[in-house]
């Protein structure tokens, strides 16, 4: 890819997609260094974002965690409607 905006979005993107799958995979959080210094060892030290002022997505935005109901209060509610 040629140097400039669009390989910087890409590169953005990619960062992001790895915190989401670190966070998806693994119940400790992840700073944006160790994902920034695993893609410059992945992209044989082609990718450094160690360097440049970035911040990727925060946790919360990446991972949306589900919430739990009480299943059984809702079988409850429902008969007890019926």
């Amino acid at each position: 890819w040629e140097e400039g905006e669009l390989k910087d979005k890409l590169i953005q993107t990619i960062a992001n997609h790895m915190k989401k799958n670190y966070l998806t995979w693994n119940k400790d959080s992840v700073s944006d260094d160790v994902i920034f210094e695993h893609l410059r060892i992945f992209s044989d030290g082609q990718i450094n974002l160690n360097s440049q002022d970035n911040e990727l997505r925060s946790a919360n935005q990446l991972v949306k965690r589900k919430k739990y109901t009480n299943n059984s209060q809702k079988h409850k509610n429902y008969r007890k409607n019926r």
